[in-house]
Parts: C-alpha cells; structure tokens; sequence
C-alpha cells in the first residue's frame, strides 16, 4: 500500500467515527425523549380532562352579554337560566329542596308559565304580564 491510499482510509475512517458519534448522540436524545413521554403519561392528573369542577357557569354571546347559566343559589337550589338577545331571563329551570320548578317567562322576564313538582304532586301554572295568577291545575 502507498503513502496515498493509507491517507485516504484515514480520512474516511475519521469521517466514519465522526458520523457514527453523531448517530449515537442522536439515538441517545431519542431515547431519553421517549423516556420522558412515557414517564409524563404515568403521572396521575395529567390525562385529559373528563369533567369540569365549577360553582357558576356563564355562556356567552359574541359581544360578551351573558346568555345563560348554571349555578346552585345560596338556599342549595341547582339553576338553569337562559336569557334572549337582550339579556332577559326567558326560562329557568330550579331544583330547590321542594321539588323542581319550570318557568317560562315574557320578553319582559315575568314568568307566565310555569310547571311546578312539589310535595302536592305536580301543577301548572299560567300568569297574566303583570305576574298574577290567571290559571293553576289542579
């Protein structure tokens, strides 16, 4: 072998190693990424979310103005409210210790009807604009 050939091995031996640590360094980041995934997805709390824990709920319009709700009032009474377009109170659903209540209320936010589950049994009530009583079954 000549001085010539010998040269050229070595400069692709070295190119050799050269490339082979890159590979190992390479291999080792993987490695350890991976390591990390698997170790991320084995602490508790971290899987995605089945539930959301909240004392009021508000659903909003796109200009912001609350459209509806969900909350339990101080008395324990879980409420569902529901407004229009113009931020008034249509329909709301309670279920206080009584028994739940359905109302259904004018553009003004008066209920006028309203279905009602009580100790008594069930009922129905119809309301004029100003809130009276016009109608109660049974």
């Amino acid at each position: 072998m000549n001085e010539a050939s010998v040269e050229v091995l070595a400069q692709r031996a070295a190119r050799l190693e050269r490339q082979n640590r890159h590979l190992r360094l390479g291999g080792l980041v993987m490695v350890a990424l991976l390591t990390g995934l698997i170790a991320l997805a084995a602490v508790p709390g971290l899987e995605y979310f089945k539930s959301v824990e909240a004392e009021r709920i508000l659903v909003l319009d796109e200009t912001g103005k609350v459209r509806g709700g969900l909350w339990v009032d101080k008395d324990g009474a879980s409420t569902l409210a529901l407004s229009d377009q113009n931020g008034v109170v249509r329909a709301t659903l309670r279920v206080p210790v009584t028994g739940p209540r359905l109302d259904l209320c004018s553009p003004k936010g008066t209920p006028q009807a309203s279905l009602i589950v009580d100790s008594a049994g069930p009922a129905l009530e119809l309301r004029n604009e100003e809130g009276m009583l016009v109608f109660r079954a049974p």
